[in-house]
């Protein structure tokens, strides 16, 4: 396995936690049209909304995962 595979592995299994466990995560893939089994490649990862610091205080109660 190469390192881009290897990092693009932990990401994608980061992003699934997140979208699987976090409301707040899944509705902004959602709304952003994002899905993570689009992570096909490491240069994928610019699909990956982003997050301010603000949304996340915001949203302090939805972000957080609850496996």
């Amino acid at each position: 396995m190469n390192l881009d595979n290897f990092y693009l592995k932990k990401i994608k299994k980061i992003v699934e936690f997140a979208y699987k466990f976090s409301p707040f995560y899944r509705k902004k893939y959602k709304l952003a049209g994002f899905k993570p089994d689009s992570l096909k490649k490491l240069d994928d990862i610019e699909k990956i909304p982003i997050v301010t610091r603000y949304e996340i205080v915001k949203n302090f109660k939805n972000v957080v995962t609850k496996p």
